[in-house]
């Protein structure tokens, strides 16, 4: 078993009730609002190319707040697929789930990467999200987004 610290987790951990490392670092959009964070200027509806605005203007890794509520954006795949290393990060287990342990145990989606249930959810889940199954979920999804993109044609129309 990994080296643990004071709170329980293994010695790099961090909960998810002690919030985001000097997240001042990140850069964010321009006139955030008290309350109500970056809402100014913002597109919504676009949201996604107004994201990728951002991320054009203040670099690879950017942070927008709404409400109270604050995200992190990565741009570009190579940043993604870096952050994607699962030999080097550990699923976040978010304050909301967190809470839920008391009552729910180390569960499916409730368990910490040190947790033997977390181990076992993951070898129960990644047969479907291998190669092979994405490939037989491929022409189903391009349905989906044919439909999606055709109702945004429509209702553009």
């Amino acid at each position: 078993m990994a080296e643990t610290t004071e709170t329980g987790l293994p010695k790099g951990f961090r909960g998810a009730e002690q919030g985001w490392p000097e997240l001042h670092r990140i850069p964010h959009p321009p006139r955030r609002l008290p309350l109500l964070g970056d809402v100014l200027g913002v597109d919504r509806r676009r949201p996604l190319q107004d994201s990728m605005r951002f991320g054009r203007e203040l670099g690879p890794v950017f942070r927008r707040k709404v409400f109270g509520n604050e995200f992190v954006f990565l741009w570009g795949s190579r940043l993604v697929a870096d952050l994607a290393d699962e030999s080097r990060f550990a699923k976040h287990v978010g304050l909301g789930v967190a809470n839920l342990r008391p009552v729910a145990g180390d569960g499916l989606f409730t368990a910490y990467n040190h947790e033997p249930n977390w181990q076992l959810a993951h070898d129960v889940l990644a047969p479907g999200f291998s190669r092979e199954a994405m490939a037989g979920y491929h022409s189903m999804m391009l349905a989906v987004a044919a439909r999606l993109t055709g109702h945004w044609d429509r209702e553009l129309a």
